[in-house]
């Protein structure tokens, strides 16, 4: 797999770092691809999850105000939104491939197109507003906003004051998590932070498959070995969910020792590089993939603890 960076997202990286660091031009040795080493020393990029487009953190942003989507105010149609711009007027209007140039947009303001492109903005997902569609009911979204982009908490802290009453006390990615959360409609304004976590685990649940992931691999050897150690495994699943939660990057330390071709380099490695290492090896992204719920966790301990292995990443 190719680990050019793409145009797009290096020119959003870099305006990103002059408009927010006053950096003149970012080289593109800081910047990585989700689980390489040199993603933790910068800015990492991850490629698109879904039709919103791909996302970089930037490290030195506020921590639970450093994710970024690409694609926000993108002047014209972009790779994910675009199939679904054509399903729209395939299913709607009985127009099988619309063609781009039937859109209008940044480079193609024409009159008579049948589309004019709205890009994601803080406020909203990317859409249209369809030319063949009924007078009001022709402004048509096809993406979710921007949650937990940096830009789109700012803005819900602005429209919706209300979200931050009582919240001083909440540290900024507890008051991060808070905001997503609100924002995906998962709880109500002043939830506490133990009903926020609770509802991000809910939606983040690992889902169980045929063959364990190597996350999943690596941490049922640290339970086993806890275990092993004399630990109670109850307290030792509670302990490992607040670890997740509240030092993500410690719990993926822990779980780089669980792998033997990770393990002999930690004595060489600087933590960061170790755990970008580990993030590698188990094609995670620290913190979100990290973030495992007691329920995950002990489903994860019942496939394990039978066997008395759980050989994360291979020999």
């Amino acid at each position: 797999m190719s680990r050019q960076i793409p145009d797009n997202v290096v020119a959003s990286i870099r305006e990103h770092s002059h408009e927010q660091h006053g950096m003149d031009c970012l080289k593109l040795s800081e910047i990585g691809r989700r689980n390489t080493r040199t993603a933790v020393r910068s800015v990492y990029w991850v490629p698109a999850e879904d039709e919103r487009g791909p996302t970089f953190r930037c490290s030195r942003c506020l921590v639970g105000e450093d994710r970024y989507y690409v694609d926000l105010g993108a002047p014209a149609p972009t790779r994910g939104v675009l199939p679904l711009i054509r399903r729209h007027f395939a299913e709607a209007h009985s127009l099988s491939e619309l063609p781009l140039t039937e859109i209008s947009f940044e480079g193609n303001a024409v009159p008579g197109r049948k589309a004019v492109w709205l890009p994601m903005t803080e406020a909203h997902g990317a859409g249209i507003v369809c030319k063949l569609c009924p007078e009001g009911r022709s402004r048509i979204f096809l993406t979710d906003p921007p949650h937990s982009d940096a830009r789109r908490h700012r803005y819900l802290r602005l429209q919706y004051p209300e979200l931050l009453r009582g919240s001083q006390h909440r540290e900024p990615r507890e008051l991060a998590d808070y905001l997503d959360a609100w924002d995906r409609g998962l709880v109500a304004i002043g939830a506490t932070t133990d009903a926020v976590r609770n509802a991000l685990e809910r939606e983040r649940e690992i889902e169980p498959s045929k063959e364990p992931s190597l996350l999943e691999l690596a941490l049922g050897r640290l339970m086993l070995d806890g275990v092993a150690a004399g630990k109670n495994i109850s307290t030792l699943i509670r302990g490992l969910r607040k670890l997740a939660w509240d030092n993500p990057n410690a719990l993926a330390i822990l779980l780089g020792r669980t792998v033997p071709q990770l393990a002999e380099y930690e004595s060489t490695q600087s933590a960061e590089d170790f755990m970008a290492s580990t993030a590698t090896v188990l094609q995670i992204s620290v913190p979100r993939d990290i973030r495992v719920s007691e329920r995950t966790l002990w489903r994860i301990w019942g496939g394990v603890k039978g066997s008395g292995a759980a050989g994360a990443g291979g020999s």
